[in-house]
């Protein structure tokens, strides 16, 4: 069988060459109409014979197919692509880690000043409101 799944005999029945060079069959319409002829067949007949054995000969232009090592080349640049994508992925992480912790150094010590803040108004308050609980006698009076 050839690769195209004709087998030689029939190729040859049917005036088929296969070029040394080349994939794709040779049809010898000449040889074929003269086979034919021999045969018995009418002339009608052969031209019929013969077109249809040329028009299912053709084969379809597969120049733009790809290849295995097309492929291989695509599969190998995907992986490279994402490859890099996976590496830049993790340092974008690494990096927002990074921010992360230094915003959450900068909340504990905004919190901490807050507290610190908070608790020297209340003293403050606090002492305000002794101070004037001592005055506030000696005013009433």
């Amino acid at each position: 069988m050839d690769p195209r799944g004709v087998s030689l005999r029939i190729a040859r029945t049917l005036g088929l060459r296969y070029a040394k060079t080349m994939s794709s069959p040779i049809f010898d319409t000449h040889a074929a109409a003269n086979r034919y002829k021999s045969a018995g067949f009418t002339d009608s007949q052969v031209e019929a014979l013969v077109d249809v054995a040329r028009e299912t000969t053709a084969l379809p232009d597969i120049s733009s197919l790809s290849t295995k090592a097309d492929l291989d080349k695509l599969a190998l640049a995907t992986k490279t692509d994402l490859d890099r994508l996976a590496l830049a992925t993790k340092t974008d992480f690494t990096q927002l880690d990074g921010k992360i912790d230094r915003v959450q150094v900068e909340l504990k010590n905004a919190i901490a000043t807050s507290q610190v803040q908070t608790v020297s108004l209340i003293l403050a308050g606090v002492a305000a409101m002794v101070a004037f609980s001592s005055v506030l006698p000696k005013l009433i009076r």
